[in-house]
């Protein structure tokens, strides 16, 4: 069987963690060439095969019940931006507590 290198990283549960995720999240995409699918740069998102493989590994490092906020989504970006919609903390929080 072959042995995987794979980092490992806690799947996206909510907003208790989704700052360590997002994180380390990036730093995965970025060690893959990945990165640039999600921040929109034109050189990445002209490569569909990037862009695919980008947005499947989002997929599959969030928790099964958060794939409602990214199921209408075609591309790593828009997967990205509506998790960071859903889970990242905006400020008002804080202000609240």
């Amino acid at each position: 069987m072959a042995q995987t290198n794979s980092p490992t990283i806690e799947r996206l549960v909510g907003r208790e963690n989704y700052n360590t995720w997002k994180f380390a999240m990036q730093a995965l995409l970025e060690h893959e060439d990945l990165w640039g699918c999600v921040t929109g740069d034109a050189m990445y998102t002209a490569n569909t095969k990037k862009v695919t493989k980008a947005r499947a590994k989002i997929i599959i490092l969030i928790d099964p019940i958060n794939y409602i906020h990214i199921q209408d989504t075609t591309d790593a970006k828009g997967a990205w931006d509506k998790l960071q919609c859903a889970f990242e903390d905006s400020g008002l929080l804080k202000i609240l507590v």
